[in-house]
C-alpha cells in the first residue's frame, strides 16, 4: 500500500514533469529512441514509381495484377529504468542529493516514455536486485513505478552493478533502451556491461555531485563513507591536499569517461543542483 504522502508527492512530481513533457523535450526523445524495426501492414495495387522489390509475387499471381507490400515502422520500445539504490545515492552537498536528481531523471524518462506508448520497466538495486517491474505499457502502469521508485526503502547499502546488468541479460528480452542511472561508484562491471551493450541500448546517467570532484577551503570535515561506514576527519586548509583530491576526483571521471568512449557507448553526465534538462535534449538531439 503506498503512503498518502508518496502518492502526493507522485502527483506533484507528475504535474511538474507534464509541463517539461509539453516543450520539446517529448520530439527529441522520440527523435533519439527509434523502434527495433518495421511490421507487415497490408498489400495495395502496384503504382508507378512503387519500388518493384515491394512486389508481393503471391497476391500478384492470385489476382492477375501487381500488388505490394506496405510496411510501417514498429515505433513500440520496451524501456528498462535499471536503478541504483545504494547509499552513496544518499549523498548531497547542495540543495538536492544524488537520490533526489535520480528521482526527477526517473519520473521525467518514465512519463515520457508512456507518452511515446512505450513499454516500461524497472530494476532497483544495491550489491544485488531488490525489485523488478518487467516492462508494461499504460498510465497506471508507469505511475506505479514511479510510486514503487519514491517508496523504495533499500536492505543493503553497497553497490554492485553487475547485479542489474546480468539480470538482464537471464531475462532474454528483445532489444531494449536500458537506461543505467548510478554514480558509478563501484568495480568489475565492466564485462557485464559490454555483454548487455552488445544486444541493447544501453545509456548510462552518471549522477555526480560537486563535493565529489573538490574539496571546500579551509574548514575541518568529518566524511563517512555511506556504504562502508568508514569515518575520516580532514583539514582542507592544506592547499596540497585539496589539489590532490580534485587531481584524484578528475583522474577517476576520466578515466571512467575513456571507458565508454572506448565502447562506443554514449553517456549523460549530470550534477546535484544544476540544471538537467538541457543535457537530456543535447543527448538526444546528438543521436
Amino acid at each position: 500500500m503506498i503512503s498518502a504522502d508518496i502518492y502526493s508527492q507522485v502527483k506533484r512530481l507528475e504535474i511538474e514533469t507534464n509541463r517539461i513533457l509539453n516543450s520539446s523535450f517529448a520530439g527529441e526523445y522520440n527523435s533519439a529512441f527509434k523502434g527495433s524495426g518495421v511490421e507487415f501492414e497490408e498489400v495495395r495495387p502496384y503504382i508507378d514509381g512503387d519500388d518493384v522489390r515491394a512486389i508481393d509475387w503471391n497476391v500478384t499471381a492470385k489476382l492477375n495484377q501487381p500488388f505490394v507490400k506496405i510496411f510501417r515502422e514498429e515505433r513500440e520500445l520496451s524501456i528498462f529504468l535499471l536503478i541504483d539504490r545504494s547509499a552513496s545515492m544518499q549523498f548531497g552537498s547542495t540543495a538536492e542529493t544524488k537520490k533526489e536528481l535520480l528521482l526527477k531523471i526517473s519520473a521525467l524518462l518514465s512519463l515520457v516514455s508512456m507518452k511515446n506508448n512505450d513499454r516500461v520497466g524497472l530494476i532497483l538495486f544495491t550489491d544485488k536486485v531488490e525489485k523488478v517491474i518487467l516492462p508494461k505499457k499504460g498510465r497506471k502502469h508507469v505511475l506505479r513505478i514511479i510510486e514503487e521508485i519514491m517508496a523504495f526503502e533499500p536492505k543493503a547499502v553497497q553497490t554492485n552493478l553487475c547485479a542489474p546488468l546480468e539480470l538482464v541479460a537471464k531475462l532474454r528480452l528483445k532489444k531494449s533502451v536500458l537506461f543505467l542511472i548510478s554514480d558509478f561508484r563501484a568495480n568489475d562491471f565492466e564485462r557485464p556491461l559490454e555483454i548487455v551493450a552488445r544486444k541493447h541500448d544501453l545509456v548510462p546517467i552518471i549522477i555526480r555531485d560537486p563535493r565529489e570532484q573538490e574539496l571546500p577551503g579551509n574548514v575541518i570535515l568529518r566524511l563517512e563513507d555511506l556504504e562502508s561506514g568508514e569515518q575520516v576527519l580532514l583539514n582542507t586548509s592544506d592547499r596540497g591536499f585539496q589539489q590532490k583530491y580534485a587531481e584524484l576526483s578528475a583522474k577517476q571521471n576520466k578515466a571512467l569517461e575513456q571507458y565508454f568512449v572506448g565502447r562506443s557507448i554514449a553517456t549523460i553526465q549530470l550534477e546535484t543542483g544544476k540544471p538537467y534538462i538541457s543535457t537530456l535534449i543535447n543527448y538526444f538531439k546528438r543521436r
